[in-house]
């Protein structure tokens, strides 16, 4: 499960169409860094489920740790953008 953090916030203050990038900037870090074979879904207004198929445990931690650090990076008019994920 993915969540991103504050998105109500975001929407509030700055308008739904700024969400709506930091919504299209996540899903497009979730797919760079999953492989093909992955399949990543969005299941509600903030949330994604990422399926790792034939996927061990340590490469699991590398993915998600890729994702964090590529989410960290990125910045949707001047909104610092974070997730949580987990199991």
């Amino acid at each position: 499960m993915v969540d991103v953090n504050e998105l109500k916030l975001t929407n509030d203050a700055f308008g739904n169409e700024v969400g709506d990038m930091l919504l299209k900037s996540i899903s497009e870090q979730l797919k760079l860094g999953c492989t093909n074979d992955d399949i990543i879904a969005r299941v509600g207004g903030d949330e994604f489920v990422i399926l790792l198929p034939k996927t061990s445990y340590t490469d699991t931690e590398r993915i998600v740790n890729r994702i964090y650090k590529a989410i960290e990076q990125q910045k949707i008019n001047q909104v610092v953008v974070s997730i949580s994920m987990g199991c």
